[in-house]
């Protein structure tokens, strides 16, 4: 019997070998497909954009048939694309609609949302709790269902989310909160269609205070934790299921965990529930378009020790693959956390029933935070804003001190807050973010001003400790170049924009 460590070592041994040929996008284990069906054996599994017969390759570019006695499987996919707005081919599960839910409150998983005024409309994944700033909550998705599949650009703070009211047809009017963070990198096919195969398709709102939220997944029940998939696992057809927006509940097996060229365990993927005792979910597609963002769970039909049933996330689902479109492709829940961690220093974890209440209420931001931090997004930023601020910085020496600090050195500054977890910490908890995003929100708005303090703390305190953690780990240059703009600065605390600007000019 084949261990997992077997399995493991046998895929590492030869992937970088197989992403240098032609055409492989994923390298990983999963269940061998006989004849297109899955089997329980173990197989080093590779797929490629197209699969060609034996004798149409040159002898390098063969794929061998085991590695250390682990059999391979070649499948060709054709590409991982986000799910598209044409309909699957043949007769639809009747569970597929195509009408739009209405409002569902409090908030639950599995509902539909969208970016407001966009055509574009997918589903709410799950929630995520901020374990910094615990007052804040967030709705998953996926980014694509934010951008309109890269037809829009949403502001951090600015472009709000929502659901459709059920009366206004196609746009989410309903607004529930904000767009905060996410990413999407795609790649074009040579036909010109878009493929998913690089790392990233996540998006992250934020739930506006006041909002009402459940750790529910509609229609299955509630979220009771999260689960890593192992590669035994996904070499064993794990029972998953879900539910979309567009497919309601369905179910279905995992037949694979892959690598990508640039990130390990990055990809699960998911193919329609063969068992006919399950005719609820029995569907030739896993998921379709609208089902984009919501959460994949297990199905192992188990009760914790209390007698709940077992709901945990595995994955965040939001796409498939052309060359067989019932299969469904799927981002490990840990890998999506981990990328908030790493790009954006969000420091996340799912909202379960184990630490949250059965129905919870977004809580009202502490006193002292930031305006820009504690918004919703009812205040939007202007439109060319940063030239604006730019430009009012050049006028006076001070504030072409500041201007150059960012300029000269932003790319190290970056690297600081992502690398360096005491830099991390003190921008965080000292307001970094949000004093930013104040910033370019007051230069519109005359009446804002700096606050007092933060978290207790005067602002200036503040701002004195963020150079000292910054100065401490930066090179001789940006050093200096901190000390300089410091130096510099005035006393920002309850100043608006304009003081700010004035008290800059007579530095």
């Amino acid at each position: 019997m084949t261990t997992e460590e077997e399995l493991v070592a046998a895929k590492n041994r030869i992937k970088e070998r197989l992403f240098a040929l032609p055409g492989v996008l994923l390298v990983g284990v999963g269940a061998k497909e006989v004849g297109g069906v899955l089997t329980t054996q173990p197989a080093v599994k590779v797929l490629v954009r197209e699969k060609f017969p034996a004798r149409a390759l040159a002898a390098a570019e063969l794929i061998p048939s085991e590695v250390d006695g682990i059999p391979t499987d070649v499948v060709g996919i054709g590409g991982i694309v986000p799910h598209a707005s044409e309909r699957p081919p043949g007769v639809l599960n009747p569970a597929m609609r195509e009408d739009k839910e209405p409002r569902l409150r409090p908030l639950t998983s599995g509902a539909y949302l969208g970016p407001e005024g966009v055509n574009s409309q997918g589903t709410l994944g799950c929630f995520l709790k901020d374990r910094i700033q615990e007052w804040k909550v967030y709705a998953l998705t996926c980014q694509h269902v934010i951008t309109d599949d890269g037809a829009f650009t949403p502001l951090p703070l600015v472009s709000r989310v929502g659901q459709p009211r059920g009366v206004d047809g196609f746009l989410c009017s309903d607004i529930f909160g904000a767009y905060v963070a996410g990413a999407e990198e795609y790649a074009v096919n040579p036909d010109g269609r878009k493929s998913r195969v690089a790392d990233r398709d996540e998006g992250l709102i934020r739930l506006r205070p006041g909002e009402r939220w459940r750790p529910f997944v509609e229609g299955i029940g509630e979220i009771t934790g999260v689960h890593p998939l192992t590669p035994l696992e996904s070499s064993s057809k794990y029972p998953v299921r879900k539910y979309g927006g567009r497919t309601q509940k369905t179910g279905g097996v995992v037949s694979g965990m892959y690598d990508s060229p640039r990130q390990a365990d990055n990809l699960i993927l998911v193919t329609p529930h063969p068992r006919p005792d399950q005719q609820a979910w029995d569907t030739r597609h896993f998921s379709w378009h609208g089902d984009s963002g919501s959460v994949v769970v297990n199905d192992t039909g188990t009760n914790d020790p209390d007698g709940k049933p077992v709901v945990e996330v595995v994955g965040l689902l939001y796409g498939g693959t052309p060359a067989n479109p019932g299969e469904s492709a799927v981002m490990p829940i840990q890998k999506v956390l981990e990328r908030f961690a790493h790009h954006e220093l969000l420091v996340l974890e799912v909202a379960t029933i184990r630490n949250s209440a059965p129905v919870n209420t977004v809580p009202d931001p502490p006193p002292g935070t930031p305006a820009a931090d504690a918004s919703d997004g009812a205040v939007p930023a202007p439109t060319g804003a940063l030239a604006g601020i730019e430009a009012d910085l050049q006028a006076s020496p001070a504030g072409r001190l500041l201007h150059a600090l960012w300029r000269d050195h932003r790319e190290e500054l970056a690297a600081l807050v992502r690398h360096e977890r005491r830099v991390a910490v003190a921008w965080h908890r000292g307001g970094g973010p949000g004093l930013v995003q104040l910033l370019v929100r007051m230069s519109a708005r005359a009446d804002l001003a700096l606050p007092q303090t933060l978290a207790g703390r005067p602002l200036d305190d503040c701002v004195d400790q963020l150079h000292r953690e910054f100065r401490e780990h930066a090179g001789p240059d940006l050093r200096a170049a901190l000390d300089r703009a410091h130096s510099a600065l005035p006393r920002l605390a309850g100043l608006t924009y304009p003081q700010l600007i004035d008290a800059l000019g007579r530095a």
